[in-house]
Formats: C-alpha cells, structure tokens, sequence
C-alpha cells in the first residue's frame, strides 16, 4: 500500500491580528499601555510584506510540521505445501517519511515457517524471523510540537535574506534542524535475529515429549551527532554569538543482547469414559548475555565528517562498556482434569530459581489451582437449555514471582564502579563502592482469588463477571538509610500492595442472512492500596505512595 500521514489533530493557533488583539487586552487589564493600537494592527500584515524583518510573522505549525509523510509498504510472500512439508516465507520492506522534515524510517523484515513430518509420530518445526530498522532524527525532535505551539507569531524565525534568527522569546530557534537538518543528526539502526526450533514425539498415543530451542540475537547502534549551527542578529550577515551548543559532539554507542530459552515437556493423557485426565511435566532455562560498547569525542574541526576519528583526542574523549548477564531455571507442572464437560480442575506448580538472587534465597514455589461447574450441563438443566445455553461458576487461586528489579542484574553483589580521574596533567584510575547489596532478598509474590461467572442467554447475549483480589507481598524496594553511610540503599523485600475490584462484560451478537454483527460493553472498578512500605513514603511533587494511600496519589 501507499499513502500519507497527516497529524490527527492540532491545536487551533490564533493568527497574528488575534495575538496582537488578546496581547494588547492582556496589558490593559494588568494596567498598561499596549503598543498594540488599531492602527498598529490593520496595518501590521501590509507592513509585513514590505519589512518582514521588522514586521516578523511566522506561521510555526506550518513550518515546522513540513514533511511530505509518505508511507508505502510491500510484502512478498511465497507458500508451499506437500504431504510432509508445509512452508511459508514472507519478505516485507516498509519506508516512511515523516511529517517533520529530515525525519523517516525503514525496515526490512524477513519471515520463514516450516513443518515437518519425519515420522507419523515425529514432526519438527522451524520458524525463522530477521528485522532491521533504520530510523533518521533530528535534534530536539521530541520538542517540537511543544515548540511550535508555545510560539506566538510575532516572533522572528528567519531573516530575510535567508539567515536564521538566533532565538525566539529566549527559546533556542529550532527552524534550521527540521527545515535544513543543521545542528546534526541522530541514527538509530535494530538489528533482530530470531528462530524456534521444536521436536516433538509421540512414542505413545497417550504421551506427547517436545523439545524447544529459541535463540534470539538484538543489535542497536545509536549514532548522536552534535553540529553547531550559525545564527545570525540581523539581515546583513552578523554572527550571533547564540549557538545551539558549545562545542560539536559525538556520541557511538551499540549494544548485543543474546536470549536463550530452552524448554521440554511431557504431555500425558488419557480418557476413560467420563473422566478426561491430562498430565503435563516440564522445564524451561532462560539466559541473557548483554554486551555494550560507547566512545565519545568532541571539538569537530571537519563538522562534515562526523566520525569519532575526527573529533579531537583530548581529555574529554571517552570509552566505556559492561556486561550483563542474568539466568533462570523453572520446573512446572499442570494437571487438568475433565468430567463430562462439567465439572472442570486444573493445578498448577512453578519451581523458578534465578541467578538474581544469592544462594539460599534464589528458588521460589509458585502454586495455582482453579476449578468450574458447568451448570448447563447438568440434566437437570435440559428443560431450559435452548434459553439457557451456559452457565459457568468458576474460582481460583495462585501465586506468581517476579525478579525483575528494572537493570539490576546483580542486587545481591557488591559491584564496583570503575573510571578514571585526571590529576597533574596524569590519568588515574579510580575503583568506587557507589551502592550496598542485600544478599538476603528474593522473590517478589503476587497472590490473587478470583470468582467468576460465565451466563450466556439464547446463544446470542453472554454475560461475564468476576471479583478479584491481588496482593503483592516483598515488593523490592529501596528504603532510606542514613546519609552518613554514605553509600546508596540496597534493595529490601520490603513492599506490599493490594488490589481488588470487579469487572463485567456483556456482548450480544446475531445475523442476518450474510450479515453478522456484535456489540459489546465494558464495566470495571478497582483499588488500589500501598498496605506496607515500612513506615517510610516515597514519589516526588504531587505524586506521594504512603501506605493506606493508591499508588500516585495527588499529594
């Protein structure tokens, strides 16, 4: 397809005469005297067109919102299929300009499925993804649109003789990055590699063994190019001495994350006249290896190469890079059993172990269990069934864990932060202790209950309805310590947040002929209450947590 992209909506800006008109209000209200008359006003357009320095007016959505906003994607797709092979692979390219100028993104993406059947009782799955992305910014992008509408249309963006005016109401002129890509550029490029590999086998009809490898490889390199760009203070060529910064800059930076997921599993299942039992086994064991890289120099005597060999081997240069790695091993199992459509169980055990945590505190036993009585089906329900197609009570309880503790990859270890210090003319490296570890922390449980019910009248209006309650206990938390430590707080298994509410859907859909149609609403509410945060309170301006209080509350 092709097409263009315009913005959804924009603010209505008031034009020169209504700026000059509301300004001049604003001044006699406070008291003043506006330099605003009727005459300054009628005549203010007319002498734009013969002063246009003196008479600035400048249309800022207009200017700045200047890109064409192209868009245009193609897809290539190619299917085959035999007996025992079943193959699909796709090749798609998307480009997009965007509706600022010198702003677009492209991507490459590239798709391969396969199945197939070795044996009546063997199959083998391989499915294969790359993406690659470009994307071109320019400084000060994401301040735009806050720009061009806080702006009024009085101020000087441009002389006439085609220079760039320095600032505009004390803001820095952002004009020449989106109208002639000065000032730099900024270069996004993703790379991501992913396939799944999976074997299964039936030795039996009753049990199913499959094994599953799913590696994924993510590359970003972030190319951040600072140019100084030349204002000027009037329209006969004098250099301002405003900039957009004080020195030109470069800012390489990349990073290599490998994903390994392994799982294997066990199926087994039977059923003997009513009675449908499933049995299923497993393990699964996740890694993460990241690697990152940066460099960095400034002073640019070429400003048109603007690679880091170009900018000046001084003290200000730098390099850096780390390493990341984090691990987890799970065993799981589910049982789920069936009488007669029913009366429905299932169970559930996680065993999740993570390479977060110290040894002792690492593994965590995660248990669910939820169960549903079918009252539809019972026979006592025939009479009304064609009313009443289904009536479903259900209820069920279960834990998860969570180790996610946003970068921190090593919250137990005392890990040192390494760089360096210049001192008479010498570079000396410095290794610090910046933050304490806990190694007596461990995984954050969420509890939850819930009861529900399943009603659905003629087989055209359903209805769905649950209460729950969720509670979240060792949320991990940095609490305060004293300053005279002197050493950042560790993280304490320290929080506990709850919520409860209730949620209803009610949906009614039918057909006429070759017609179907659906319509649907929604109903919810929920709290949310900060039960323990050890007496201490957090957030920053109006946003306060505090225990008794919703997280975020307005303080």
């Amino acid at each position: 397809y092709v097409g263009f992209q315009t913005p959804t909506a924009l603010p209505a800006l008031v034009n020169a005469e209504e700026y000059m008109t509301l300004s001049r209000e604003a001044t006699e209200n406070d008291g003043g005297i506006s330099i605003y008359t009727d005459d300054y006003i009628a005549h203010y357009r007319e002498n734009n067109f013969l002063d246009p320095d003196a008479y600035p007016i400048t249309e800022w959505q207009s200017r700045l919102l200047n890109g064409n906003g192209l868009v245009h994607n193609h897809n290539l797709v190619l299917t085959t299929s035999t007996d025992k092979v079943r193959m699909m692979t796709s090749l798609g390219y998307l480009d997009q300009n965007g509706i600022i100028r010198n702003t677009d993104y492209s991507r490459w993406n590239l798709r391969n499925n396969m199945n197939v059947e070795l044996r009546h009782n063997v199959h083998f799955r391989f499915d294969l993804s790359a993406i690659y992305g470009h994307r071109n910014q320019i400084p000060n992008q994401s301040g735009v649109f806050n720009f061009m509408n806080a702006r009024d249309p009085l101020m000087l963006a441009q002389w006439s003789d085609g220079n760039y005016a320095a600032f505009t109401g004390g803001t820095l002129n952002i004009l020449p990055m989106v109208e002639d890509g000065q000032g730099g550029n900024i270069k996004r490029d993703n790379l991501s590699l992913a396939a799944t590999m999976s074997l299964s086998w039936e030795p039996f009809k009753w049990l199913t063994l499959e094994g599953t490898v799913s590696p994924r490889f993510v590359m970003n390199n972030v190319h951040n190019y600072t140019r100084l760009v030349t204002y000027y203070s009037d329209a006969h060529g004098t250099v301002s001495n405003a900039s957009n910064a004080e020195y030109g800059s470069l800012t390489e930076s990349s990073s290599q994350s490998y994903y390994g997921n392994w799982q294997f599993t066990a199926t087994a299942g039977r059923k003997m006249g009513s009675h449908d039992l499933r049995v299923l086994l497993g393990m699964s064991y996740e890694t993460m290896n990241e690697k990152t890289l940066s460099g960095y120099r400034r002073d640019y005597s070429y400003p048109d190469y603007d690679v880091l060999n170009a900018g000046a081997a001084n003290e200000f240069q730098q390099a850096g890079g780390a390493r990341y790695q984090w691990a987890l091993l799970s065993y799981f199992g589910r049982i789920n059993y069936n009488f007669r459509e029913r009366y429905l169980f299932e169970a559930n055990i996680r065993f999740d172990g993570s390479s977060r945590f110290a040894k002792g505190h690492r593994w965590g036993i995660f248990p669910s269990v939820s169960a549903a009585w079918r009252v539809t089906e019972e026979k006592w329900m025939a009479p009304v069934k064609d009313i009443l197609t289904e009536l479903k009570i259900r209820a069920s309880y279960g834990q998860l864990g969570n180790q996610n503790i946003g970068s921190d990859y090593y919250p137990t270890i005392q890990t040192l932060t390494i760089s360096s210090i210049y001192a008479g003319d010498q570079l000396y490296p410095i290794v610090g202790l910046n933050t304490l570890a806990n190694e007596d922390i461990s995984w954050e449980t969420s509890e939850m209950y819930d009861i529900g019910l399943d009603l659905a009248l003629w087989n055209k209006l359903t209805l769905t309805a649950d209460w729950y309650r969720k509670t979240t206990y060792g949320i991990l938390m940095e609490l305060d310590i004293p300053q005279s430590i002197g050493l950042g707080a560790p993280y304490q298994n320290a929080g506990s947040v709850r919520n409860s509410g209730w949620e209803l859907g009610i949906d009614y859909s039918d057909a006429a002929g070759d017609f179907n149609w659906n319509v649907g609403a929604n109903l919810s509410d929920v709290h949310n209450r900060i039960i323990d945060m050890k007496g201490t309170t957090g957030g920053s301006g109006v946003i306060r947590n505090q225990e008794g209080n919703a997280i975020n509350s307005l303080y």
